[in-house]
């Protein structure tokens, strides 16, 4: 049925797919996995499932990175009986990203031994299981079903504790590990959780155990180099190719507003429609705001209610990362008992929750990367024919998918980014080793048993932690761990979370959980801060006790304007090269965003408050700010300088340029504008530079992928056609003109990239050090000594260009006397002493390779 606030403008079917079946009698499989597939799969099994199992019982670790709904978990549950009928003692783990689908494999798993005849009990523990029920469950399981947050947080923590035998019993034995939604561990969480896994696997080992992995994963661009990235392991993927499962037709409409002045009510208006039908459906948006906010809407006819009554009665909910255990499980047990008719949500459903009876999903606006294209678009369709609606949302990304519709299922497929050179990522995990270590050990032996790939500089950090050595730009997450790390830093953030509480008269209580850059964002003072779809006021931020206050208010919206960035690049230099008058480098940066104030919005009214203010709540300071140290790309070009220029448009549009051919998520990177205020070798002071930068404090290096030559070419042409077409674009909340300086400046830019060859530029480099010539270097875990230091051992960790130095090393100094301190050594002053691993650095790329 077509929607009448709606122009649709393409269409196209996804053609349904016969199945195709393979018998498994030639697989050295025992009697109890024969059982299984043969109530499970009485007509044989699929193509892709069948070379699944054969690879892991000829011994290697496998991941199914096949589409939704292709039986990924039969082949967990066929390789978990096998462990388990070859060894009685074995045990399985397994591991799912989410808890509601941690609840929905349980029931499963016990079918799976039930049908096979292997004795044994199926255990689940997550964050709704208590502590003190944990200890029974693990002592009688064969499989235990968790969340990596319960194993980060408790388990590993806990299993060298006198008391806690049982967990080291269950570790002992453990033979099998899955990772089900492998391609969910990404961005911070996936970086955590590399750490993560390799402490179990270290754990397991001092124990005596040898852990096989068996996952499964979405189509990922390098699915092996990511399960390799995340787990130290050589993984056999069986890929989209074998994919002999059934799939039913799906109709993919692309649509327009035809009211494009308020796209918030238009969309509501559909939804509204499907929900008012009792249509089941899934809408998909890329911001939790959002996701509140159509949520808020859907609901103005809820009645009142400051216990969230709405959430057993409500047709329409929202889902999102940060809410309370129980009100996420009331909305996750409606999802699947089939008496919530439609959820908006973010990526967080993109995971492979069996929610019955869908019919049709929602796209708010084209996904970055086909991979997560995929994931939602297979929410639907998997008991009969389903119904794709894509919304053009306005953004540069959705001008160019709908103006080549036919180029939608060849976007780029998701990269991994999975970061182990993030610092403060690697020391919550030093402070949580060291302690696991020791008491599972004893604090004389030493950490690397061989047994894990750990990065580079990681165990240097962690016997550092153990001798009580901190470095200095370390001391305030030693700080804020106290006495378990564990618990300070969850593995989805590398900073320590706010918790938002709702204040009536002496009573709180919780309403979930925020990371400092979605506090700038949702609950700045005076932000309206929608849970639910509920709104509250925010009250008062606590920067210190990490404590946000809020006040049931009304259903206004508010953004944070106007935002001002202050950026300070540093010394450290991963990469520089000039085409002509244009600069670009990869840099640490030192970056401060600002809320002076916002916007609110009641109806047709909109008022602008600005800091410090009395109404609609007392904040006394001019501004409500952040400072993040993290890395970016930052570009200089004397266009910029010219009056008239709107720099922030160039930036923002070339940010959505780039995402659309480097499929990072787009919370995780952010794009400003800034004037030096002091020189940077060539770029003087007063030049205005442009900054796309990770928002991840610490950074995980996602902008450098920016940096090719090619991929900025094509992102800069996409900018100066968007511009030409544009009369004004939207950044943030506000809607910006385009000026015909901009265009001018955009086209230079595009000029400089395309008719300059890449030449080295003067910030500090070393003259030889020309693009495309490879400099000779020792790698990381190389050693060398230094002339005036000659009895200390430098250990080396990265090799990086820094503006004052050039192309350095950084590690740390070794002495008998002096212990470990960190330094940074210009590469042409260490000598090599001892075993030396001998390379080489491209400074072009910052790619180094073995020699």
């Amino acid at each position: 049925m077509p929607f009448p606030s709606f122009t649709c403008t393409w269409t196209h079917t996804l053609d349904p797919r016969p199945a195709s079946y393979r018998a498994t009698m030639d697989l050295p499989l025992g009697a109890p996995a024969r059982n299984l597939l043969a109530c499970s799969a009485p007509n044989g099994v699929f193509h892709h499932q069948y070379e699944a199992v054969a690879a892991s019982l000829a011994g290697h670790d496998v991941c199914v990175a096949t589409g939704t709904a292709s039986g990924k978990s039969l082949v967990f549950q066929t390789v978990g009986v096998e462990h388990l009928a070859r060894d009685p003692r074995a045990r399985v783990l397994a591991l799912y990203p989410m808890k509601a689908l941690g609840c929905e494999q349980e029931a499963r798993w016990r079918a799976a031994l039930e049908r096979a005849g292997v004795p044994g009990t199926v255990a689940r523990i997550d964050g709704s299981v208590s502590a003190a029920d944990r200890l029974g469950l693990i002592r009688t399981a064969r499989v235990v079903i968790a969340t990596p947050d319960v194993v980060h947080a408790w388990m590993l923590p806990r299993a060298g504790q006198t008391d806690f035998g049982r967990l080291r019993q269950f570790l002992r034995r453990l033979s099998l590990v899955v990772i089900d939604e492998a391609h969910t561990y990404s961005g911070i969480f996936g970086s955590n959780s590399a750490f993560l896994l390799r402490r179990l696997l270290h754990a397991a080992a001092l124990l005596g155990a040898q852990p096989r992995f068996v996952a499964a994963s979405a189509t990922l661009r390098d699915p092996a180099g990511h399960l390799e990235r995340l787990t130290g392991r050589t993984f056999s993927v069986v890929g989209p190719d074998r994919d002999t499962s059934p799939r039913h037709p799906i109709r993919v409409e692309l649509v327009r507003p035809a009211d494009p002045g308020d796209f918030h009510a238009t969309v509501a208006e559909v939804l509204g429609e499907l929900r008012d039908r009792r249509e089941r459906f899934i809408a998909f948006l890329d911001s939790r705001k959002g996701t509140e906010q159509m949520a808020a809407i859907l609901q103005r006819d809820q009645q009142e209610d400051e216990s969230f009554g709405h959430l057993l009665d409500a047709q329409v909910l929202p889902f999102r990362a940060g809410y309370e255990a129980a009100h996420r499980d009331a909305i996750q047990q409606r999802l699947t008992d089939g008496t919530l008719v439609g959820v908006l949500s973010t990526s967080a459903l993109e995971l492979g929750l069996d929610i019955h009876g869908l019919g049709t999903a929602v796209l708010v606006g084209v996904p970055a990367s086909r991979t997560s294209f995929l994931q939602r678009i297979g929410r639907v369709g998997r008991a009969g024919p389903g119904r794709v609606v894509v919304v053009h949302s306005g953004t540069v990304s959705d001008d160019v998918a709908f103006a080549h519709p036919e180029g939608l299922f060849d976007r780029p497929l998701a990269e991994s980014t999975v970061y182990l050179e993030n610092q403060r990522i690697q020391y919550i995990h030093a402070m949580a080793i060291a302690r696991e270590h020791d008491l599972l050990s004893g604090a004389t032996t030493p950490l690397d048993t061989g047994a894990v790939a750990w990065p580079p500089g990681f165990l240097a950090l962690a016997e550092d932690e153990r001798r009580g050595t901190v470095p200095r730009e370390l001391r305030d997450m030693k700080r804020d761990a106290g006495e378990m790390a564990v618990h300070a830093f969850p593995l989805r953030d590398v900073e320590t979370q706010f918790e938002v509480f709702e204040v009536r008269g002496r009573s709180r209580e919780r309403l979930g959980s925020l990371s400092h850059a979605q506090l700038m964002r949702e609950a700045y003072p005076g932000a309206i801060y929608y849970y639910i779809g509920r709104p509250f006021r925010v009250r008062h931020v606590d920067l210190r006790a990490k404590e946000v206050l809020v006040a049931g208010a009304p259903q206004y919206t508010t953004t944070p304007a106007p935002v001002v960035s202050r950026i300070a690049p540093q010394r450290a230099v991963h990469r520089l090269v000039r085409y002509g008058d244009l600069v670009i480098a990869d840099s640490d940066l030192q970056i401060r965003r600002a809320v002076m104030g916002f916007r609110e919005r009641r109806g047709p009214v909109a008022d602008a408050v600005i800091y410090p203010c009395t109404a609609p709540v007392t904040y006394s300071q001019p501004a409500f700010s952040r400072t993040l140290f993290t890395t970016g790309m930052v570009l200089a070009h004397p266009s910029l300088d010219a009056g008239g220029v709107s720099a922030e448009v160039i930036a923002g549009v070339l940010l959505d340029a780039l995402l659309l051919t480097v499929p990072i998520e787009r919370q995780e990177v952010d794009a400003a504008c800034d004037v030096l205020r002091g020189a940077w070798g060539s770029v003087g002071a007063g030049r205005r530079v442009l900054v796309l930068y990770d928002q991840t404090y610490g950074s995980l290096h996602l902008t450098a992928r920016f940096q090719d030559r090619a991929t900025l070419v094509a992102a800069f042409e996409l900018v100066v056609e968007t511009l030409a077409e544009r009369d004004a674009v939207e950044l943030g909340s506000e809607t910006v003109p385009v000026t015909p300086e901009t265009r001018s400046a955009a086209a230079a830019l595009l000029a400089a990239l395309r008719e300059n060859e890449p030449a080295a530029d003067t910030l500090g480099l070393a003259d030889a050090m020309d693009l495309g010539e490879r400099v000779r270097v020792m790698l990381p875990r190389s050693h060398g000594t230094m002339a005036g230091r000659p009895s200390d051992r430098f250990e080396i960790h990265q090799i990086f260009l820094r503006a004052d130095l050039g192309l350095c090393y950084r590690g740390v100094w070794i002495g008998a006397d002096s212990g470990r301190t960190p330094g940074v050594v210009p590469i042409t002053e260490l000598q090599p002493v001892g075993e030396v691993i001998w390379g080489f650095y491209d400074p072009e790329t910052g790619e180094q390779a073995a020699a």
